[in-house]
């Protein structure tokens, strides 16, 4: 914990003799310091989202980033003559989700989501694990 939090904590310590509106206004105090220390402001938010696009975008055409990009999109369709089942991948953190949606001539005729829990030996294993579960 840094100094100055630690200084402002012992002024700020709420003690038994204090009255409730005194205990309040300490702990308002505190929480406002606390608060203060993950605020971040627009410039600064600005140039996070100005950097992570510019990540996602040297990832996506091939270049060294630090953000990991895989293209997953449809390069050319026409969706209204789309005939066929149709598949959505998602590996999150902890589940896997597949939905799988049957069109004929550019409607839809089903669509089937499953949900799969990762089991910890895929999580914490190697990418043949995980793949192996997929």
């Amino acid at each position: 914990m840094s100094t100055r939090l630690n200084n402002l904590l012992q002024h700020i310590a709420v003690r038994e003799s204090d009255s409730d509106t005194m205990r309040h206004v300490k702990q308002r105090m505190a929480m406002a310091s606390l608060a203060s220390q993950f605020t971040v402001g627009k410039h600064h938010l600005k140039q996070l989202m100005l950097y992570m696009i510019h990540e996602m975008i040297e990832g996506l055409e091939g270049r060294e980033s630090t953000l990991r990009m895989l293209p997953s999109y449809v390069y050319k369709a026409d969706p209204s003559k789309a005939t066929g089942a149709f598949y959505a991948l998602d590996l999150g953190g902890t589940n896997f989700r597949v939905l799988r949606v049957s069109c004929k001539d550019g409607r839809v005729v089903s669509r089937t989501d499953s949900k799969f829990v990762i089991p910890q030996q895929a999580l914490q294993g190697d990418a043949t694990d995980l793949f192996d579960f997929v």
